[in-house]
């Protein structure tokens, strides 16, 4: 890819997915800690698979260019958490991240990186189809 013209291009967009799958993790993170019961394990179970995601994405990343992204600490807000609002967000996020990835792999040339990135993206629609479950579910 290193001679590839579109490389900015590629770049910026790695570097949104990478930060979004980050920032993703530590939402789901954050929202499992203030859950319980089966909410909790399953905010868990999608900051695992977002981290296990930000793993895969990391080599293409750094082939990019692309340096590890900042995640801002999650804010502490006082009260009972807003579930409704927590997996609304977080619905949207895996939808953006989803077209992301999409765009990604539409305009990268290498196959290997096509392909992971489009399981990224695969990975982002079940990931919002779980939120959107729980959204559903607990709002």
């Amino acid at each position: 890819m290193a001679d590839d013209p579109r490389r900015l291009v590629l770049a910026d967009l790695a570097g949104r997915l990478a930060a979004g799958v980050a920032g993703q993790a530590r939402a789901y993170d954050a929202a499992a800690g203030q859950a319980e019961g089966p909410l909790r394990d399953a905010l868990r179970q999608l900051a695992r698979a977002k981290h296990a995601q930000m793993a895969d994405l990391t080599p293409l990343a750094r082939t990019l260019g692309v340096s590890a992204p900042r995640v801002p600490s999650a804010a502490t807000a006082g009260g009972p958490p807003a579930w409704g609002v927590i997996l609304g967000q977080a619905f949207q996020a895996e939808r953006t991240l989803e077209e992301i990835g999409r765009e990604l792999a539409g305009l990268t040339s290498d196959p290997g990186a096509k392909a992971m990135v489009l399981r990224l993206a695969t990975a982002a629609a079940r990931d919002g189809g779980e939120v959107r479950r729980l959204y559903l579910r607990y709002s």
